[in-house]
């Protein structure tokens, strides 16, 4: 019956009008019903070319646009906010499970100028272990509903292995609710390779610590510049690009050291991130100093093994003071340090309180850099059985705090 009119001029103006409107879904009713219409008029602009599609509903090929993915964003970026926070991107949550993801392509100025020599693969981008810290900080308050910037309270950290980015791959943080409000965060990468375990939650903002700089270093009578400490670092196999540099001065000894710290000029604080990468792995490349006080430089990196606790009370600023010293009861051996560090601002109230701190010599672990992952060392046929025991022992308390059957203070005591 409408093709009967379908000449009327009042009904082609009518029809006329809801184009010039963009109320296509009114027009497309009447065409269907035998409404003639010039198609053509939705675009004067550019014509689009026809594509041919199948004719018959089996065949599965999809012929939609797919958008091009989103960049990642880098800490500074200027696509910051298109994430829900530098290092988390994306919630990805699903029923009974909170979960975040963010996909990093390497150009990061946390991977680009952070490189680590991982045995026989070379020196590869790897995320500094630090900035799991971060990561978890911010994934406790996103789930708790809590404001970025609350308080947390960080304990019985493990990390498991690096995170290498050869090519652009993804990160995943899963958060469950554990026993007395806590809750367990697990980050992996996109494999389902457990990259580190700790606990946390929301706390009360209680009034911050204050530190006299002053007196702590009255007891310093060593200095170490930055060229030198950064020569050391170079020499374990830790290649620190400009942004990754932020140590200034270090000032040592009796197995204490306190550092300045300045955010590099290329980058930029974000009030998301309390931790920014680039410092807070800064307050860790202060243990070269200690090693330099010790003795002859190991020739494997020290990297991040386990951490007993984190309290973050409020957000680093573009200055920082970071005073290590060895944990109490815990001398360096067999390649391992342990170590308390506070970081501070220029009156001393402390921002960030990290308590034992442990690193480990990489060489006691393989690592795969297509896929970062660090697997057991294969015993050489000349090793001890000594040197075999020792190295399934520590394998086993690693498990046994990433399971949560014991404690990082428990396994310090032990190994």
């Amino acid at each position: 019956a409408v093709a009967m009119f379908a000449g009327d001029e009042d009904l082609r103006r009518t029809a006329d009008g809801w184009l010039r409107e963009g109320r296509l879904e009114k027009l497309g009713e009447w065409w269907v019903r035998g409404l003639d219409h010039d198609w053509a008029q939705l675009h004067r602009e550019r014509t689009p070319r026809r594509v041919d599609v199948p004719l018959y509903p089996f065949a599965k090929e999809r012929y939609w646009h797919d958008a091009p993915e989103e960049e990642p964003a880098t800490l500074p970026s200027t696509q910051a906010h298109a994430h829900l926070h530098p290092l988390i991107h994306r919630n990805v949550s699903l029923i009974g499970m909170q979960a975040y993801r963010s996909r990093f392509d390497g150009g990061e100025s946390f991977l680009a100028d952070h490189r680590v020599r991982i045995g026989d693969s070379g020196v590869q981008r790897v995320l500094p272990g630090v900035a799991s810290l971060e990561m978890a900080r911010a994934a406790i308050c996103l789930a708790s509903g809590a404001a970025l910037e609350q308080p947390v309270a960080l304990s019985q950290l493990v990390w498991l292995a690096p995170f290498v980015v050869a090519a652009p791959r993804d990160a995943v943080v899963d958060v469950t609710m554990a026993e007395g409000g806590m809750l367990d965060i697990a980050i992996e990468d996109e494999e389902g390779v457990s990259l580190c375990r700790v606990s946390g939650q929301v706390v009360q903002a209680l009034p911050p610590a204050r530190l006299d700089l002053a007196h702590v270093a009255r007891s310093m009578a060593e200095h170490v510049d930055a060229s030198t400490l950064y020569g050391a670092l170079t020499a374990m196999g830790l290649h620190y690009g400009p942004a990754h540099r932020a140590v200034t001065e270090v000032q040592h000894g009796d197995r204490q050291a306190l550092a300045t710290l300045h955010l590099p000029a290329d980058l930029s604080l974000d009030e998301r991130c309390l931790m920014h990468p680039s410092l807070l792995d800064g307050a860790v490349q202060v243990v070269a100093a200690l090693m330099l006080a010790d003795g002859p430089l190991p020739t494997q990196p020290p990297v991040p093994s386990a951490l007993a606790s984190v309290r973050v009370h409020a957000a680093c600023g573009e200055t920082v003071h970071v005073w290590m010293r060895a944990a109490r009861g815990h001398a360096p051996e067999h390649g391992q340090w342990v170590v308390d560090i506070d970081l501070c601002d220029d009156d001393g109230l402390v921002s960030v309180e990290l308590r034992g701190f442990v690193l480990r010599l990489l060489g006691a672990e393989r690592a795969d850099a297509s896929r970062g992952v660090a697997e057991s060392a294969t015993p050489v046929p000349d090793a001890t059985p000594e040197a075999v025991d020792d190295l399934m022992f520590y394998r086993q308390l690693i498990d046994a705090v990433a399971n949560r059957d014991m404690s990082v203070d428990e396994a310090l005591d032990l190994g």
